[in-house]
């Protein structure tokens, strides 16, 4: 079924749909700027600071990254592991964390158990929230949410 009119044009879609994820992605990253702004900063310790050998789902050998820190609000110790698989930047992480050294947590004060980090540019790569910051990232989002979307309801071409 073909609609007629300005619906059949998918561009249109495409084009608002990727606005419509530019606009959430951003929204939500003011949003939780706004909402770290009263969060309180504290030195945590590493604890432990290392990569292991592992296998990929493709059964490829791959590093597996894990840096355990702690940190105290309160005289409660808080624990928090970074993980993440990545071959090239195993090096890097056992050089940055090194056991003794300290980090910087920024955590709520109505629960120290949400916190972040200010991490090294290499670990950035590991987290899904900096997909959204990048707007080409949200872009493509979008195109594909439009594009399935429209695709589902109105028929291509």
């Amino acid at each position: 079924m073909m609609i007629e009119g300005h619906l059949d044009n998918y561009w249109f879609w495409y084009f608002n749909g990727a606005l419509l994820v530019l606009v959430v992605a951003y929204t939500s990253i003011v949003y939780m700027k706004k909402k770290s702004t009263h969060f309180v900063h504290v030195v945590g310790k590493i604890k432990k600071s290392g990569y292991d050998h592992c296998f990929d789902q493709y059964r490829q050998r791959a590093f597996k990254i894990d840096v355990l820190y702690l940190y105290k609000v309160n005289g409660i110790e808080y624990r928090h592991k970074m993980k993440g698989i990545s071959q090239n930047l195993a090096h890097k992480i056992s050089e940055i964390y090194k056991p003794g050294s300290n980090i910087d947590i920024y955590y709520d004060p109505q629960d120290p158990s949400t916190h972040y980090t200010d991490s090294p540019p290499c670990l950035k790569s590991l987290r899904i929230e900096y997909f959204f910051e990048k707007p080409i990232g949200a872009i493509l989002f979008g195109n594909f949410v439009i594009f399935v979307l429209y695709g589902k309801f109105f028929s291509i071409g």
